[in-house]
């Protein structure tokens, strides 16, 4: 389900973006890849709590969701939670919790690279804005996103494997911001995941 959905494909904004009452980042082409995730709940926003593998990965302050990145490709399975909570979730906003894919006894990967361009950028400078001094919007420079995984086993039925790794690149041209040298400034977004994740059958019990 998460592959076939229609979304960015952005860690927690990808998951918020599919429940109801929830909203996270504005993304229009993969434009908030490398933003730090926000999320309001039922008109209420800050304070998520999320949790991968059982491990929280989010700060305990009133904006939270600080630096809280994920891979999503690597999310097996996810579950988003907006009223109810139990006491393992000390926040009162919006609460999601996910397991990593796990590998099997066969060997399976996949892989993908999504790039948007330039020239699909579109300008809303109205006449109002154009005499102000706003002749363009931020201009894209270039985005990419790529990733590679693979999972399988190191002994059949007794100890499995997943690794994946993904990269993604968000430049842009602030407005009516320049270099020194007069040239256009920009903004450069990278962003770097590494994920393994090692399970061991200890019996058939």
């Amino acid at each position: 389900t998460l592959e076939v959905t229609p979304t960015s494909r952005n860690g927690l904004v990808g998951l918020m973006a599919q429940a109801p009452g929830v909203r996270s980042n504005v993304d229009v082409g993969g434009s908030s890849i490398t933003e730090v995730p926000a999320s309001r709940l039922f008109g209420q926003s800050g304070e998520p709590w999320a949790t991968l593998e059982g491990v929280p990965t989010t700060a305990i302050v009133d904006g939270g969701g600080n630096g809280n990145y994920w891979d999503y490709v690597t999310v097996e399975e996810a579950a988003v939670k907006t009223i109810g909570n139990d006491a393992e979730h000390p926040n009162r906003g919006v609460s999601i919790t996910a397991v990593v894919r796990s590998g099997g006894n066969q060997f399976k990967g996949g892989g993908f690279y999504g790039r948007m361009f330039p020239g699909l950028q579109s300008n809303n400078i109205t006449p109002e804005l154009s005499a102000q001094g706003v002749r363009e919007p931020p201009k894209l420079v270039r985005r990419y996103d790529g990733n590679g995984e693979l999972g399988g086993r190191f002994i059949p039925n007794k100890l499995w494997f997943y690794t994946a790794a993904r990269r993604r690149i968000d430049v842009s041209q602030g407005t009516n911001s320049f270099k020194e040298d007069g040239t256009p400034a920009t903004n450069d977004e990278l962003s770097w995941f590494s994920t393994q994740k090692v399970n061991y059958q200890l019996n058939a019990s």
